[in-house]
């Protein structure tokens, strides 16, 4: 029997709502040499019924049930052990891609044989499937590198990778992330061949509101600052990883007010810490492409001069001596609104 070219993997939990219009835009694709692997994660709903259903009618489903919950990581690794494509594919049990997605990543494989990971925008809509927001993820291979230390360069469900690493190297999730396993899995992924992002949007990623525990919180935290860790010693140096100053980033550039006054953080030295590794960065590692990561980081650091307008004076001179080209591409009306607050 001939290997399909895709494998798509699906993690489910509880998805019955949403799981039926998610299967559907996998199946109408306008690429259809795939089979479609969905991990029923101990769902306690009818999920497990609906893929059934539609198991009996498309014989390229292949349905793996979970006799417990293992959470995602596990789940999609028990699809991977699975997989026999050239190509993976992720999906989630509540979005929905477009027709042509698997189409259009797969160009972009076949132009160029040195990439592993292919992602899209994406459009997040909420629990009606209306939009609420369009992503800008960086595009190219050297604009997601530099990303990558600070935030995860790609939307999960939209990614499309090469199986030669998971297949010839045994690549999986790290099933000891219970949060962000695609970041943590990019690092390693990307030590194999090059990513990229599409520019259009390629799935409708449906966005929960439900509110995380402050136990929840704390271990995102600490997940997120092993990836950095690993992550820059993987890609970058060990020397340019602080624990303190990027725990203190995730309280005040990504965080708020509450935040930095709970844990006493001196956000004037996490600005011009955080522009000092951007200047480190264009010093060092010049082959990279870091406009786009200094325009990250300048916006973020001009979004915490906004909430905490005393450091306009002490931080404005800086981003304007050092980094000029990238503080134009601060919004005129963010402009207008700071100097509001200001006067």
């Amino acid at each position: 029997m001939t290997a399909p070219l895709i494998s798509v993997i699906m993690a489910v939990y509880n998805d019955e709502r949403f799981i039926q219009e998610s299967i559907d835009s996998v199946l109408s694709q306008t690429l259809q040499d795939f089979e479609f692997i969905i991990v029923n994660d101990a769902s306690t709903d009818k999920s497990a019924e609906i893929i059934k259903n539609n198991g009996i009618k498309d014989s390229r489903i292949f349905l793996i049930e979970n006799a417990e919950n293992l959470g995602l990581a596990a789940s999609l690794n028990k699809g991977l052990d699975k997989a026999q494509g050239k190509y993976i594919a992720r999906m989630d049990g509540d979005d929905i891609c477009e027709p042509y997605r698997f189409e259009q990543q797969l160009r972009f494989f076949e132009k160029d044989h040195t990439l592993v990971l292919v992602g899209s925008n994406v459009r997040q809509i909420n629990q009606e499937g209306y939009k609420m927001m369009q992503t800008s993820l960086p595009l190219t291979d050297s604009a997601i590198r530099s990303h990558c230390i600070l935030l995860n360069p790609f939307a999960h469900p939209s990614v499309m990778m090469s199986a030669h690493p998971f297949q010839e190297n045994g690549l999986r999730y790290n099933e000891e992330f219970d949060t962000t396993q695609d970041w943590e899995l990019w690092g390693r992924l990307l030590e194999y061949g090059k990513g990229l992002n599409i520019a259009e949007p390629l799935v409708r990623q449906r966005f929960h509101s439900h509110s995380i525990s402050a136990v929840k919180q704390d271990r995102q935290l600490q997940n997120t600052l092993k990836i950095q860790e690993s992550y820059i010693s993987r890609h970058f140096h060990h020397d340019l990883w602080d624990e303190e100053l990027f725990t203190n980033i995730r309280f005040s550039i990504f965080g708020n007010k509450s935040l930095v006054q709970q844990h006493n953080v001196d956000v004037k030295k996490v600005c011009t810490s955080l522009l000092g590794l951007v200047d480190n960065l264009k010093k060092n590692y010049p082959h990279y492409e870091l406009e786009v990561f200094e325009r990250l980081v300048v916006w973020r650091v001009f979004r915490t001069m906004m909430r905490f307008p005393n450091l306009f004076l002490s931080i404005a001179g800086r981003l304007l001596q050092n980094h000029a080209m990238a503080s134009l591409s601060i919004p005129l009306q963010g402009v207008k609104a700071l100097f509001q607050r200001l006067l």
